[in-house]
């Protein structure tokens, strides 16, 4: 009968590295970045919580209706259902490096469309050229 040796450090029993030396969450202390990531990424969850509860909120004290606030709520989430299934299809499809620095230039540049419209259409007496550059600003 042979004895069965301890495996090395670093080793597990198979031979391969040993990968289970903290639990869970011991990539949150091994690693600064992995652990910045997860900590906006519950953070932003919470957030997304909090704006539900007080969505729902609003509805509930506007109309005093829990219909209401089921309607509120379903239309909260069809941009996920609208957005999410197309952009699936992207990430799996292009090259991730790519395709983000594409969403982030394009969602720049609405935003200071969405800027420059904002600021001609609150002008007080807008003459007719910036009524026609609105539509142009926000459609391209």
């Amino acid at each position: 009968m042979s004895q069965i040796s301890p495996a090395p450090a670093g080793q597990s029993a198979q031979g391969g590295p040993d990968f289970d030396d903290g639990g869970t969450f011991s990539a949150l202390k091994r690693y600064p970045a992995y652990r910045s990531l997860w900590s906006g990424s519950v953070l932003a969850q919470i957030a997304q919580w909090m704006q539900s509860v007080a969505l729902g909120w609003i509805a509930l004290e506007l109309s005093d209706s829990a219909f209401f606030v089921g309607i509120v709520s379903f239309v909260a989430g069809i941009p996920f259902l609208v957005v999410g299934l197309p952009a699936g299809m992207l990430i799996d499809r292009f090259d991730r490096r790519l395709l983000e620095r594409n969403v982030h230039d394009n969602a720049g540049g609405l935003r200071t469309r969405g800027k420059t419209a904002r600021n001609i259409a609150s002008q007080r007496q807008p003459d007719d050229r910036a009524l026609v550059r609105v539509p142009v600003l926000l459609h391209g």
